[in-house]
């Protein structure tokens, strides 16, 4: 049976990744989805601690922002260390000063210790963040590339990036949810604590996993070492990557617009606490539909998908001004989340598309630096908004950062339109 039929539909969409997923093995699964509850349960956690133990809002914004800007920082410099040395030799230090990192939080937030230290401590969470979302991405393309056919690595690769986006979109749903959870049966400081003992076993799991060695880093392969630290200053300046950083910028600047969006709108229709349930549609309906991409046939180009995805995304966002209640705005962030997750498969596959061995991990987190980068503007200036008596601005900001996805999505169809890929 061939791969694809003659509508161009693989007919067998699903086997090379049965195949990758063998040879992963259960274990790795396992860890590599453990291994991101931490960080989707970190910035909730510490927020939710800070303001029960302290009683400001602002010290835990300040400390929200820093996590998010310091993990957007430093995970092109984990990747670029990847890259150079390996997954394993750098996850492994990262790991330790995360751990410590949060648990001095605690420490120094119950001994009364200066906001600036608190401040710091918050950064230093952020810019050792394991991130072991991308590091899994790129793991997984560099063993579909060493173990499989030719023929076989692109479709195996396009529905490994669906099925990582889903598991993304459910974690980023599970986590809050647990620290919820935790947070009520055994106190605030608790979450933080469980993130931390997380870490250090499934990330430790995730680092020292056998797959591990499919991404070596150009150090331990002879003859490489200029050639990665080469791929690595492309990837951070080349338009064809920069545009699909820029995408996840934008689509981060949508999330974290749309929540801030949520949380007044449930504030003002009196259920407050049903702001989290409201916006896991966005959630819901991203993870479906980013395992649906993966039936599309090869012929729909990547490029061309990003325009039509970012066309459903844009639609959703403006229709959110016009909502009147929640069932409605549900509705809405449900049909948003049709274009967001496919939008997020795409993006990653066109990176690993456009990335080779070398640079591979630097521009995997790249992409997740501008997505969670575009979170944390997103939440300030919609927040800010909101907080200026502009009850629009939330809205505002989320249509407009669809909108920009769009521009982009036509500008890199434009530039950087590349033929079909062959199934």
């Amino acid at each position: 049976m061939s791969e694809a039929d003659a509508g161009g539909r693989p007919t067998t969409w699903n086997r090379p990744f049965a195949r990758l997923a063998r040879e992963a093995g259960w274990t790795y699964y396992a860890v590599a989805v453990v291994g991101r509850l931490p960080f989707a349960m970190a910035v909730v956690g510490v927020v939710g601690f800070l303001v029960i133990s302290t009683g400001s809002y602002e010290l835990s914004g300040w400390c929200s922002a820093l996590i998010g800007v310091g993990a957007a920082v430093g995970g092109p410099l984990l990747g670029r260390a990847v890259d150079r040395w390996g997954q394993r030799r750098v996850l492994l230090p990262y790991i330790a000063v995360y751990v410590l990192a949060l648990l001095c939080l605690i420490w120094l937030v119950t001994v009364g210790a200066q906001e600036a230290a608190v401040l710091a401590t918050a950064a230093v969470i952020g810019l050792a963040s394991p991130q072991v979302s991308p590091m899994s991405r790129s793991r997984l393309a560099a063993m579909a590339e060493q173990t499989l056919p030719h023929s076989q690595v692109t479709p195996a690769t396009r529905t490994m990036l669906g099925v990582e986006s889903f598991i993304d979109e459910i974690t980023f749903v599970i986590g809050p949810a647990a620290v919820g959870v935790v947070s009520l049966a055994f106190g605030t400081a608790v979450p933080i604590i469980a993130a931390a003992a997380l870490t250090a076993v499934a990330g430790v799991a995730f680092a020292c996993h056998p797959t591990a060695r499919f991404v070596r880093g150009a150090a331990r392969r002879p003859g490489e070492g200029h050639a990665a630290a080469k791929g690595a200053r492309w990837a951070w300046a080349h338009p064809r990557i920069l545009v699909l950083a820029l995408s996840l910028l934008a689509i981060g600047g949508f999330f974290g617009s749309t929540l801030i969006d949520v949380t007044r709108f449930a504030g003002a229709s009196g259920v407050p606490q049903l702001a989290g349930l409201v916006y896991a549609g966005t959630g819901v309906g991203s993870a479906v539909f980013a395992l649906l991409v993966t039936f599309l046939p090869d012929r729909f180009s990547l490029e061309a998908r990003s325009i039509v995805f970012a066309t459903i995304t844009a639609c959703a966002a403006l229709a959110i001004a016009f909502v009147s209640s929640l069932p409605a705005m549900a509705i809405v962030l449900a049909a948003a989340g049709a274009g967001i997750g496919p939008a997020l498969v795409t993006t990653f596959s066109a990176a690993a598309a456009r990335s080779s061995a070398a640079d591979r991990t630097t521009v995997m987190t790249l992409l997740g630096a501008g997505l969670i980068l575009g979170q944390s503007l997103g939440s300030a200036i919609a927040g800010a908004l909101v907080q200026a008596n502009i009850p629009s601005g939330a809205a505002t900001v989320a249509a407009a950062s669809a909108v920009l996805l769009l521009l982009l999505s036509l500008g890199n169809f434009a530039l950087f339109r590349s033929r079909p890929a062959a199934a």
